[in-house]
């Protein structure tokens, strides 16, 4: 699974912007295919991360919500893992 965290950090960090967005933390850092609960809610931490677009690219994951606080360095991203992914 950190190989699906990883992507989810560069898609934040490529998204088109007037800078590099840096993801410096993702948590919870350790999760997998096959828990008990199919649905994960990321938090991503990062200068300005907020005013990214978060997307994903790989067969058995989406994004089911994408939640913005007062704070520009958080974004919080619900993600669906398919039991085959």
């Amino acid at each position: 699974m950190r190989s699906l965290l990883c992507a989810i950090a560069l898609l934040l960090a490529s998204a088109p912007a007037a800078r590099a967005v840096e993801v410096e933390r993702i948590e919870p850092a350790n999760w997998w295919v096959g828990m008990v609960h199919h649905q994960v809610e990321l938090m991503v931490h990062g200068e300005g991360i907020a005013a990214t677009v978060p997307r994903i690219a790989r067969d058995g994951v989406r994004i089911v919500d994408v939640q913005r606080t007062d704070n520009p360095n958080y974004l919080f991203v619900g993600v669906d893992v398919a039991a085959d992914a």
